[in-house]
């Protein structure tokens, strides 16, 4: 308390010498570190049936999540990671982040220069305390995604060679993951990437219920059972990511401005 008293009145002193006491003002709202406007569950899925490759699927890589797991370090949320192929029935490999507190935000400017200062003191006190915390919870999450693509390189190294495509069952699956509730007050952004050629030969079509935004990957552009969702074809997952990060951005820089 003492030092910020201190800093206070050499900020109020500073500024009586040079301005008159109604010029002062508190730092911008716009100073504030820009906050996501939702956290973002993505469900991915890739195809491991014989006929991916004959008709142009893409096979992710591990370091092609790297640009979403950023986003969602920074926004907070959830990937999933699933194939379609024997067997069905695993689970997916999640990793989840925790959405950033709220940055702290300028106290309304006082009237006279020493309350003032002594506020915009508090105010960076404030705000240092929340960079570093939250430069704590980014170098985690960070290092518990390494953790979690080391777990996920052996899934996503399979041959494409299975002889069967439960694809509606791998669907069942990701929808369901992303339909889980919100663990934060703030909503989810969802998303689901499909890198697959649509062909299904084991179970029948069901209703997606998760609200998810469908992307669906290949280069054929071959949709086969799904041709009754709403969809966007891209030409591969790295598009589909790419396209949710500006869509994020978008929606930030929307929040930003009410």
């Amino acid at each position: 308390m003492g030092r910020l008293l201190v800093s206070a009145l050499v900020l109020a002193l500073s500024l009586t010498a040079c301005e008159s006491s109604n010029a002062f003002r508190a730092p911008s709202p716009n100073t504030v570190i820009a906050a996501c406007a939702n956290t973002v569950r993505l469900g991915a899925l890739q195809d491991k049936s014989a006929s991916a490759t004959p008709n142009g699927v893409y096979q992710m890589r591990p370091d092609d999540f790297r640009a979403p797991a950023e986003l969602i370090v920074r926004c907070g949320g959830e990937i999933g990671i699933g194939v379609v192929g024997i067997p069905s029935g695993d689970p997916l490999h999640r990793w989840a982040v925790a959405a950033p507190e709220p940055s702290p935000r300028p106290a309304k400017a006082d009237d006279t220069p020493i309350n003032a200062a002594i506020d915009a003191a508090a105010y960076e006190e404030r705000l240092a305390e929340w960079n570093r915390k939250n430069d704590e919870r980014v170098k985690r999450a960070r290092l518990e995604f390494d953790d979690f693509m080391g777990k996920v390189t052996p899934l996503l190294s399979q041959k494409a060679d299975h002889g069967k495509t439960p694809l509606w069952l791998a669907l069942a699956r990701v929808d369901a993951f992303l339909a889980e509730p919100d663990s934060s007050s703030t909503t989810s952004s969802r998303y689901l990437v499909l890198s697959s050629d649509g062909i299904n030969t084991s179970g029948k079509p069901i209703p997606l219920t998760s609200g998810a935004t469908l992307f669906i990957s290949n280069g054929s552009q071959a949709v086969g059972s799904l041709d009754k969702l709403m969809f966007t074809v891209v030409e591969s997952p790295v598009g589909a990511f790419r396209k949710i990060i500006d869509l994020e951005n978008t929606n930030a820089n929307r929040a930003q401005s009410f």
